[in-house]
């Protein structure tokens, strides 16, 4: 008889611990820190300390400590322990999903504000060419921009310059 090899199906990628992980980021950082988070306010409510969550979970309290901060892994057993001592369902401990409904909402609400910006923008792109032929075409009249102004042009008249050099006086 031939012994036909199990199809166990795709293999899961799980992350790898901290000593592991070198400088990344842990994957699942952000899942354990909520977790953690909603197990000591579920613990906090009860009135309970870690030390006797941890007697009533059969844990250690280290354990206990390190599962609020997110530092380590939960496993679904220890989960579901927690979960009867608290008097709550598993998925109370668990981060939940974002409403959808919401994310729409969010969406209907930033896609006007989105258009406005759009055409503000356009509007000062359209402001800013405008000033910049302005600026162009005087620069044009002006000539060079290196040369020193002409009494004219700095709104000097002629009696108001004083000569570079005295007139030479001699009486003749």
């Amino acid at each position: 008889m031939d012994v036909l090899p199990l199809d166990r199906g795709p293999a899961l990628a799980m992350p790898k611990p901290p000593s592991e992980a070198g400088d990344d980021q842990e994957p699942y950082a952000e899942v354990l820190k909520t977790f953690g988070k909603a197990l000591k306010q579920a613990r906090l409510a009860r009135s309970l300390t870690q030390e006797q969550l941890a007697a009533k979970a059969d844990l250690k309290r280290p354990y206990i400590f390190q599962l609020e901060r997110g530092d380590a892994n939960v496993t679904l057993r220890t989960l579901a322990k927690m979960a009867d001592v608290l008097g709550l369902h598993v998925h109370d401990l668990l981060p939940k999903e974002a409403d959808p409904l919401a994310s729409v909402s969010l969406l209907e609400r930033l896609i006007p504000l989105y258009k406005r910006m759009v055409a503000t923008l356009t509007d000062r792109h359209a402001q800013d060419a405008d000033l910049l032929r302005e600026a162009v075409d005087l620069g044009r009249l002006l000539g060079p921009i290196d040369q020193p102004l002409s009494p004219h042009a700095r709104g000097e008249t002629a009696l108001e310059v004083a000569p570079e050099h005295p007139p030479d006086r001699r009486d003749s």
